[in-house]
């Protein structure tokens, strides 16, 4: 197996660097990586219907058969599911699996910030609002990812922690922190995928891939956001908080339908200090695995707490 059919990251809590295996490798580099595969690539990613038609036979029975090998391949650990793995009715079924809750404890205190889901992060301050840079291969822009010109200027000079989710995680959205959820907002765009494949060149991937950004007054960590992107097979992004409602930290906020994704957050400048060896891994190109419940940060000293809501 070559290094393109792997994607290195550090896992923080076996303190090790570790490798996925990269879906579909031939395909996937064949896509990214030649010119006749970028073009149709631009077909296959410039809307949901592949990604539909992938999840079709995701929901089949017939993919009940392939829950096994994709455990092996995706390095799934039998622990963490809730049931065993030969009482889910389909490839679908078991990607939106839930989650043993005792597996991903939430690191307590009001003044911590658990990451939102079982993820690779890469975490970056003082987020310049027009300046283009790259994330991992990935083209960012704030004005470009958030759509709003207000928005992106609120969130000028603050911190973006991006966790990308591999085909074998649990792809769950958890809140981070306590306080109240606005309505999700949906912007319509691609389905490319979410993995770092194309080993040239950079590609836009937070500008053009469909997202879902919900605003959040938090209790100690001031107005935040939450951003769910989503990816080549990932046919929907489905929000189950409520609105205008508090939400705890822990408590569920979305779920990616099948394929790999990313969740995005966006904090205001001076309310976060995101824990050090995810900024200095960052620094080297590096992702670092945070499971869900696990800190990325706290709030800075000089932020104003407010009441709970």
């Amino acid at each position: 197996m070559s290094d393109a059919d792997r994607l290195e990251y550090y896992d923080r809590r076996e303190g090790r660097v570790k490798s996925d295996a990269v879906p579909a490798a031939r395909l996937t580099h064949w896509i990214h990586n030649t010119r006749l595969g970028c073009r149709a690539g631009e077909v296959l990613f410039g809307g949901a219907a592949a990604s539909r038609l992938y999840g079709r036979f995701q929901k089949s029975r017939l993919s009940r058969r392939r829950i096994g090998p994709f455990m092996r391949t995706y390095g799934v650990d039998p622990a963490d599911l809730a049931k065993p793995a030969r009482e889910y009715a389909s490839l679908r079924d078991f990607f939106v699996r839930d989650i043993d809750p005792a597996r991903r404890p939430f690191v307590p205190g009001s003044e911590a910030c658990a990451a939102p889901a079982d993820g690779r992060i890469l975490a970056y301050p003082d987020l310049p609002v027009d300046r283009v840079f790259p994330v991992k291969r990935a083209l960012f822009n704030l004005r470009d990812f958030l759509r709003d010109d207000r928005l992106a200027e609120d969130f000028a000079g603050g911190t973006l922690v991006v966790s990308r989710l591999g085909m074998g995680d649990y792809h769950y959205v958890h809140f981070p922190c306590s306080g109240i959820p606005a309505p999700a907002i949906s912007l319509p765009g691609k389905y490319r995928p979410s993995g770092p494949y194309s080993l040239k060149r950079t590609v836009p991937y937070f500008r053009e891939n469909h997202r879902m950004i919900t605003l959040f007054e938090t209790e100690r960590f001031g107005r935040a956001a939450i951003i769910e992107v989503g990816a080549f097979a990932v046919g929907s992004i489905r929000q189950v908080f409520r609105p205008g409602v508090p939400a705890a930290k822990g408590d569920k906020k979305a779920r990616f339908e099948p394929g790999g994704s990313t969740v995005a957050l966006l904090f205001r400048k001076g309310m976060i200090e995101v824990d050090a060896d995810l900024l200095a891994r960052t620094a080297e190109g590096m992702e670092t695995y945070v499971r869900l419940g696990d800190s990325i940060g706290r709030a800075a000293a000089a932020s104003n707490p407010r009441p709970a809501p």
